[in-house]
């Protein structure tokens, strides 16, 4: 890692050594980062997002969206857009089962950044722990 302009992070290759990791001192649980991207023709993007930090003891299940929530990949990223329910029968009921037991999900998607609120938002409509 090297400092760049205005005092940012810059990770020349793409990837984070435990050094670096070590000088966010992240926080048990939520804390937030922003994060930019720069092509050459569409500008700097930015980002904000949030780094999960687990205790080594912590019990995770890590689940795909969609085909795995949803009923099929593409459907489930339209179906929900327009107000309609796309996922399996009892997935919420099975989720809200595997949390009750002390695991934690980390949801992984192919998605794009640009439907991250959507997506959260989809999931957040199964109920205020997802």
């Amino acid at each position: 890692m090297k400092l760049g302009e205005y005092g940012l992070a810059v990770f020349p290759q793409n990837k984070l050594s435990d050094d670096d990791l070590q000088s966010f001192q992240l926080q048990y649980g939520s804390n937030i980062a922003k994060f930019s991207v720069t092509t050459k023709f569409q500008g700097t993007s930015w980002c904000s997002c949030q780094i999960y930090l687990f205790k080594y003891s912590d019990k995770i299940v890590i689940s795909d969206i969609d085909g795995t929530i949803t009923r099929s990949d593409v459907l489930g990223h339209i179906i929900p857009a327009i107000g309609g329910q796309w996922a399996h029968a009892g997935v919420a009921e099975l989720y809200s089962k595997i949390m009750q037991n002390g695991y934690k999900i980390v949801y992984l998607s192919s998605r794009a950044i640009g439907q991250s609120h959507t997506t959260k938002s989809y999931l957040q409509s199964f109920g205020p722990r997802f």
